[in-house]
């Protein structure tokens, strides 16, 4: 799988966000306050692509820094993705849509749901041109990949 694909797979989440996201519970959701508990920097600790999960290793310099409606992805100082992100907390699964901002799919979007758990965000978003995913799930062949994140302490 190209890199290029990789990223916009991994960013796709956040989103990457990964994204701005809700906060689950038993208060109504704002988005002034769910988009307050997305800022931030994020670690990824897993990463699946369509079936295929990332090593430990290949991770363990990835970010996904998060300012007001737009994600970027890095791989230690590498920039690897840029991504505007809209959310709706609203839905069940909540939704999160991904305009990619940089390189060759610029202007594409990718479609994912989302949910927020403290510090733990789970993302699953379908490759480009795909349906938006119904559950967090990512098998071989089913054109869905699926991420967790850390928030970084400050």
């Amino acid at each position: 799988m190209r890199l290029s694909t990789t990223l916009t797979l991994a960013a796709g989440a956040a989103a990457i966000g990964i994204l701005s996201s809700g906060i689950l519970g038993a208060e109504p959701i704002r988005k002034d306050k769910d988009s307050e508990a997305m800022q931030g920097t994020w670690t990824i600790e897993s990463l699946t692509l369509d079936g295929n999960k990332l090593p430990p290793e290949q991770l363990k310099n990835w970010r996904r820094i998060v300012e007001r409606s737009h994600a970027t992805w890095k791989n230690g100082t590498e920039t690897m993705i840029e991504l505007d992100i809209k959310f709706d907390p609203s839905q069940k699964p909540m939704t999160l849509d991904s305009k990619i901002a940089t390189g060759e799919d610029k202007g594409k979007t990718l479609l994912a749901i989302y949910e927020l758990k403290d510090d733990k965000l789970r993302v699953c978003f379908a490759n480009l041109g795909k349906p938006r995913p119904t559950e967090f799930s990512s098998n071989p062949g089913s054109g869905q990949s699926l991420y967790t994140a850390k928030r970084v302490k400050s």
